[in-house]
């Protein structure tokens, strides 16, 4: 215990000083930094513990038993946070910052676990043993015997019936594909909060009261002088914007100072003026609303902003529609020649003479490539999940191709690290087919999983795969050394996936979702990478090896 506060404190301490050191800040997902630490922490000092007990058991003295399993444990427990530290660097091909920076800064905590390991464990693993009661001791070497027990008669079964394993590695990629079909994506900011806390009630009283909490924005460019062409431009485009309508949902709300106008305008003094004098009025009244909806002029152009709202808690299929309809209906009336002539969009000279800019067969333009843009954080949030779907598979893959490499370097074995790792592939699936068979969907939280859960379950193999290797130096079969591994890294495999589910299910208490989220979801993959190192590996192990047959 003295041990894995000391990993988590020292390695935190560190971690923070490097992403201090290089210029990088704590975002949103970089809250759960000290839980990822734990994971590497525990796993680790857990084989070391029961390694250290099992050699006191055999009668040898603290120093030699110590010695023992520092020695045997070094190189796997390297290569555990190697691993680790890849999976979480492969977040860095994300494209988006606050992903990148928190892989970065996981795998630098995953390595300062390692140097941490080196630095500390021989000294506190030489403390004076404190043995509190004779007889929970005894019941401790009982239960240690008795799982040692089962995890060598699970490998034994499955090493026996290596069709019924390919079977049912089979099955769940078909059970894993069936229900990843099924998943969505959460495109929803008041979702991301639990349902009972005080974010979500005040939302909703925005969402129901005051035409929708989803707010967001279209930036039009407009002249120096806002005159009665364009700003009836501006309320034709408005209209068409009123009357969108997707399964039913539409804009709630579409405002701009083109309808400010239009209500000014229907005061007898007020219609005598122009536009721009009725608008020049306004701002002395309301300063702080018209430069809300209309910036300071830049040369001979300004940007002027037409304010959206809808609801905030529509599924992620309609939001899209809403948002991709939006943009259609802007840009065909920024592309029009009403809308050209009344914002004197410039003309540039072709081979057949002076043609307007944005025409069909010309290139846009800085100034066109700004022009109708729908922005806001309605949108934002939009892209920014189904972005984060699209970089899991892509830091999934580099994920699984360095832990690949990983897992070479450390057996030396190309069919050894394939079939380690394939099983482990299993469960990042069937945690995401999970996700879809429950109706949930995917948030920032899901998105990370893939990624992150090859390096995180691989841990388990490494250690199985580096007992597996002594036990044939020894000259053994594969079946008996696939079983003696199992049989010595099965315990530790076990209390460590029992101690990290207790403790990242308590994340799953957060009112944050995405946190709560990726929680449960990791707790899931842990305990369905125990079984399946449990099960398939062993036998898995044993089908590829060259020597299957001795």
């Amino acid at each position: 215990v003295a041990l894995s506060m000391l990993l988590i404190l020292w390695s935190t301490v560190l971690t923070q000083a490097c992403m201090v050191w290089i210029g990088s800040s704590l975002s949103l997902v970089s809250t759960i930094l000290t839980a990822i630490i734990t994971v590497v922490s525990v796993t680790a000092v857990l084989h070391l513990g029961v390694r250290f007990r099992n050699s006191q058991n055999r009668g040898h003295g603290q120093r030699r038993a110590a010695t023992e399993a520092i020695a045997l444990l070094v190189m796997p427990i390297l290569w555990t946070c190697m691993t680790d530290a890849a999976g979480f660097a492969a977040l860095s091909v994300s494209q988006i910052l606050p992903i990148r920076e928190f892989g970065i800064m996981i795998a630098i905590s995953a390595v300062a676990v390692c140097l941490a390991i080196m630095l500390f464990s021989p000294a506190l693993m030489m403390l004076p043993t404190f043995r509190f009661h004779a007889r929970l001791d005894q019941q401790q070497k009982r239960l240690s015997r008795a799982l040692r027990r089962r995890c060598i008669q699970l490998a034994d079964a499955s090493i026996r019936a290596p069709r019924k394993c390919i079977a049912a590695a089979s099955l769940m990629v078909v059970i894993a594909a069936i229900g990843m079909g099924r998943a969505e994506t959460e495109t929803s900011f008041l979702n991301n909060f639990d349902p009972n806390s005080s974010v979500v009630s005040a939302y909703q009283e925005v969402e129901t009261e005051f035409g929708g909490a989803g707010v967001w924005d279209i930036i039009l460019d407009s002249p120096t002088e806002l005159n009665s062409s364009y700003l009836k431009q501006v309320r034709l485009l408005e209209q068409d914007l009123r009357a969108i309508r997707i399964n039913g949902e539409g804009l709630t709300k579409v405002l701009s100072l083109a309808d400010a106008d239009q209500v000014a305008s229907r005061s007898a003094v007020s219609a005598l003026l122009s536009p721009s004098s009725r608008l020049s009025a306004m701002s002395v009244v309301m300063p702080v609303f018209y430069d809300a909806l209309l910036s300071q002029p830049t040369g001979d152009k300004r940007k002027l902003r037409i304010m959206l709202r809808s609801r905030e808690q529509l599924d992620a299929t309609a939001k899209t529609a809403l948002i991709k309809e939006v943009q259609r209906v802007v840009q065909q009336h920024v592309n029009s020649q009403a809308w050209q002539e009344v914002t004197n969009t410039p003309k540039i000279a072709t081979a057949s003479g002076t043609t307007d800019r944005t025409a069909d067969n010309a290139p846009p333009t800085p100034l066109q490539s700004k022009t109708g843009q729908v922005t806001g954080y309605y949108v934002i949030m939009a892209d920014l999940i189904n972005q984060l779907v699209k970089d899991q598979w892509r830091c999934f893959a580099t994920s699984t191709v360095l832990i690949l490499l990983l897992l070479w370097l450390a057996t030396g074995s190309l069919r050894l690290a394939l079939v380690a790792l394939v099983p482990n592939i299993l469960p990042v699936f069937l945690v995401l087919a999970l996700v879809g068979f429950t109706g949930g969907k995917i948030n920032m939280g899901a998105a990370m999983i893939a990624a992150v859960s090859v390096g995180l379950s691989i841990d388990g193999s490494v250690h199985f795969l580096a007992g597996y290797q002594r036990t044939r130096h020894r000259k053994h079969t594969a079946q008996t050394s696939s079983r003696h591994a199992a049989g010595r890294t099965g315990v530790p495999i076990l209390l460590a996936t029992a101690a990290l589910m207790v403790g990242f299910g308590v994340m799953s208490t957060s009112d944050f979702v995405p946190t709560a989220t990726f929680g449960a979801l990791v707790a899931s993959t842990l305990a369905i990478g125990t079984v399946v190192n449990l099960t398939l590996l062993p036998a898995f192990v044993v089908w590829a090896s060259p020597a299957a047959s001795d």
